[in-house]
């Protein structure tokens, strides 16, 4: 939003000949596209592409268990989804996952629904086996599982959701939740693989995002050069937030991210992430 607003200025500053105007429009949309343009160019793949199993991960924020059941299920039919992490989750959504036949396509679950915002839950193709919730400030536990991919082995996956920054005590339990998330284990052989995937409340334009980033992870959107496409707007609930990309999935950096892309779902202010990688083959863990 900033380089849009930057680049119409400098275009009126250039019109009316406002020189200095000019320089400073011209100055700060540079600066903002030398930022942004990593986010919409397909980052550097692999150095060994990986030859393992191909896995289809979706994210879904329900909106306090509003968000279509039938729509989800459709999507995870329609896009051959392996995993689903949904976020706030509710007993009325589960038992809409049920009547729609989401255990048909996705057997395997770990789910702590609660009643509004704080629940959540893990739904997956192949065997599932729930670890330790883990405990983010706010919103409480959320799932964490480790699943068994055929060609693979294990991998971890742990569903995020802090709470949304708005205020000075929600901003500090969102910064203490964010700088919390461990780095990711594969990138020192060490433990299965992981991903972190979910609502974290934070573009890659918030500081304690990039600092996940500087651990080693890899946002998976950004990877394929949709780092700005939108997963959230609270225009149409009222709130004053436009278009903004709040839904991750956070990879290993030697995971090959082929295809990424987002759905609406109605009832809900967030669109489904859907993500198509391609994990290594299996090794030994130590």
């Amino acid at each position: 939003y900033v380089v849009v607003g930057a680049a119409v200025a400098t275009v009126g500053a250039t019109l009316v000949r406002a020189v200095p105007e000019t320089m400073v429009g011209g100055a700060t949309l540079a600066i903002g596209l030398a930022l942004l343009l990593p986010r919409v160019s397909p980052g550097p793949s692999p150095g060994e592409a990986p030859t393992g199993p191909q896995v289809v991960i979706a994210v879904a924020n329900l909106r306090e268990g509003n968000g279509d059941a039938v729509t989800v299920v459709e999507a995870v039919h329609r896009e051959a989804i392996d995993v689903l992490v949904a976020l706030e989750v509710t007993e009325r959504s589960v038992d809409a996952f049920e009547q729609a036949g989401l255990g048909r396509r996705l057997p395997h679950a770990s789910v702590l629904p609660s009643r509004l915002s704080s629940g959540g839950g893990i739904w997956s193709r192949h065997p599932l086996r729930p670890r330790k919730p883990s405990r983010q400030r706010g919103y409480g536990a959320t799932p964490s599982a480790t699943i068994e991919v055929p060609g693979h082995g294990p991998l971890d996956i742990d569903a995020v959701h802090p709470l949304p920054p708005i205020n000075r005590a929600w901003t500090r339990s969102w910064e203490q939740t964010l700088r919390s998330l461990p780095p990711p284990p594969a990138a020192a052989g060490d433990g299965p693989r992981r991903l972190l995937a979910g609502d974290f409340n934070a573009t890659i334009d918030h500081r304690w995002f990039r600092a996940l980033l500087d651990l080693g992870w890899v946002d998976a959107a950004a990877a394929r050069g949709a780092g700005l496409r939108p997963t959230f707007s609270g225009l149409g609930a009222g709130e004053p937030v436009p278009p903004v990309t709040l839904d991750h999935v956070l990879v290993d950096a030697d995971v090959l991210v082929e295809h990424v892309t987002t759905r609406l779902l109605p009832g809900s202010d967030h669109r489904m992430l859907i993500v198509r990688m391609r994990l290594p083959t299996e090794r030994p863990v130590r």
